[in-house]
């Protein structure tokens, strides 16, 4: 061993502090590009915001990340104006009070769960954290804390949402429907029977759900305001009677159900007494008595149960008509002339 080499402890301490390698995130700035290490092409930093730093994952726990991530993974903080929606999430109706409970909830605690994205053409799709987004939007918080996962597709975005989304809060058959509707429009699956499979569906709720989007305008804007009060069973019962009835009796109906004043069966019922209107009353019968004067008939008396009675004689002696009237009058109270 010779006198210059340097092997103390202290030594190789000196050395390795001369020798320091940049941090994490300097070395993404040297190479121009985002504040992750997952993105395939080069991505510079949008002007005026800097790159945030990425933390260790450790705070939330398993059950508390989405769908498919592990304990210990990276959280990037990637700021809101770099962030586009999933454009298949299962989600499409947001309920305003739950947005600003969110955004109270991040103000005052942070946000305690991360979402996930993956990186697209220099900016992140959202698979999941929807509510935290616009959240963090309401409150003026400039980032969301999210997993990275790259290259995913069109199709894992929509099966991860869905799966997590029904998992986590009941999905509205509203919801389900505009989002079912569209992975088949783009082509994520060839038809309502490979939706089914692919996601455990089976094709006559796929068929019923799909079929609510032509329910009138406006009873289908009363529904976003309160989607979870609608189950599929009686949005499809309400479907049914708007192919019948007018759109200001299906709005009404809507409305109705929204209120808890109408159920699946009261709309059946409504639906079925317009297929199958109630004939017509017939006509109330009556009894007939015939007046005679002789053997001819002069004239009918006719009795309904109603109460009504019609008396019709024809008389050509006017003493004899005279007298039948005056009885008549005195029978009533009338004065002749009256």
């Amino acid at each position: 061993m010779t006198s210059g080499s340097r092997t103390s402890r202290r030594a190789r301490e000196e050395d390795a502090a001369e020798d320091e390698l940049p941090s994490l995130n300097d070395r993404f700035k040297l190479a121009g590009q985002a504040a992750h290490p997952l993105a395939r092409t080069p991505h510079p930093a949008p002007p005026s915001v800097e790159v945030e730093t990425p933390k260790k994952a450790g705070k939330p726990s398993l059950s508390a990340l989405p769908a498919g991530a592990h304990e210990g993974e990276t959280i990037y903080a990637i700021p809101l104006e770099l962030i586009d929606p999933n454009p298949y999430n299962a989600r499409h109706i947001y309920r305003e009070e739950r947005v600003k409970e969110m955004a109270l909830t991040l103000t005052a605690d942070g946000q305690l769960q991360p979402g996930l994205a993956t990186p697209r053409n220099g900016r992140y799709v959202l698979a999941s954290g929807h509510y935290r987004f616009r959240g963090a939007k309401l409150a003026g918080i400039p980032t969301l804390d999210v997993l990275l996962r790259p290259d995913m597709s069109n199709l894992e975005l929509f099966e991860l949402s869905y799966k997590e989304n029904n998992e986590r809060e009941g999905q509205s058959a509203l919801d389900n429907a505009i989002s079912w509707e569209r992975a088949i429009k783009d082509g994520l699956y060839e038809n309502e029977y490979r939706l089914s499979e692919a996601n455990g569906i089976s094709v006559p709720t796929i068929h019923k759900t799909i079929a609510l989007l032509k329910l009138p305008e406006d009873a289908l804007e009363e529904v976003k305001l309160s989607p979870n009060a609608f189950g599929l069973s009686v949005l499809y019962e309400l479907y049914l009677y708007s192919q019948l009835a007018k759109p200001a009796q299906t709005l009404e109906a809507a409305i109705r159900i929204r209120n808890g004043e109408m159920s699946r069966r009261d709309i059946e019922a409504a639906r079925k007494a317009i297929e199958n209107p109630k004939q017509r009353k017939s006509r109330e019968g009556s009894r007939h008595y015939k007046i005679l004067s002789g053997e001819s008939q002069i004239g009918t008396i006719k009795e309904w149960d109603s109460g009504k009675v019609m008396l019709e004689v024809k008389l050509t002696d006017p003493s004899k008509r005279a007298e039948l009237v005056s009885e008549l009058c005195k029978r009533f109270g009338l004065t002749q002339g009256d």
